[in-house]
């Protein structure tokens, strides 16, 4: 049985929440409820009994009316059987309706993205305080996702330029210092900056980057001593194997800031 909250006031206008779960993971509802509901007040569909057989008909119609899945991502969610990862997920992947993933538990990233492939997800408990906070990261989700169209396109509108920033993970503090940079100038405070803390979770990231640097009027590349430097398992590491070829072959504007001292002629 498919219950909602709330159950008082007017919900016909409000966007429609489906929390989809390992049975066992229902306890994250009340804090995943209160995070979401203080950002839009939306209603929220989840299951009250899982000890009974879904009728199929009547939970994909439930999920057909959503206009976002919220997903807490526990290791029961993604090594045990349940009907989220079965028959509710696959759904909403099925029918394009945005999935947003919630991390539990630290240390479930490989698992992750061997069951979900390369979508982004949202962890409050692996924060960088160089970062976006988990509590703004999640308010730019439900403000995108919940919001219509139209006004996003609005939203858009409002900013004068957009900058595809691309830097290394380790080199977020040189990113943010350039950030600082480029607003402290009057004439580019309504610029708009991207970087890959606003990927959106529940999306292929390489889907959202691509689509955001196709988007972009200029790329502006963070150099460090890192953008030379190999993954551990000896490859290019993503700014120089998929997104500075990606901008070049976009035929993209390109600007490199040269953040930290750097050896040029390696990085050529």
């Amino acid at each position: 049985m498919i219950d909602y909250k709330p159950k008082t006031g007017d919900s016909n206008n409000r966007r429609n929440v489906f929390f989809s779960c390992h049975p066992d993971d229902m306890r994250f509802f009340d804090e995943i409820y209160d995070e979401i509901r203080a950002i839009e007040k939306c209603n929220f569909f989840f299951e009250t009994d899982y000890s009974q057989e879904a009728d199929l008909n009547d939970l994909y119609l439930k999920i057909s009316g959503m206009n976002l899945v919220v997903v807490p991502v526990t290791t029961k969610l993604l090594t045990q059987k349940c009907r989220a990862m079965e028959i509710e997920i696959p759904y909403a992947k099925e029918h394009n309706i945005p999935i947003l993933p919630l991390m539990q538990e630290s240390g479930l990233e490989d698992i992750f993205n061997l069951k979900f492939g390369n979508i982004h997800t949202l962890d409050k408990h692996k924060q960088d305080n160089l970062a976006i906070p988990y509590e703004e990261q999640l308010k730019r989700y439900i403000n995108a996702v919940l919001v219509s169209d139209e006004l996003a396109q609005e939203i858009k509108k409002e900013f004068d330029a957009r900058i595809f920033l691309s830097y290394r993970k380790k080199d977020i503090k040189y990113a943010q210092e350039l950030m600082k940079l480029i607003h402290s100038e009057p004439i580019f405070r309504d610029v708009a900056i991207w970087f890959d803390n606003f990927l959106t979770p529940g999306e292929d990231y390489n889907v959202n980057i691509r689509t955001e640097l196709d988007d972009s009027d200029l790329f502006t590349l963070v150099v460090t001593p890192s953008l030379n430097e190999l993954t551990p398992d000896g490859k290019k590491n993503y700014v120089m194997e998929h997104e500075y070829p990606d901008a070049h072959k976009s035929n993209k504007t390109i600007l490199p800031a040269q953040m930290k001292e750097t050896d040029i002629n390696e990085l050529k």
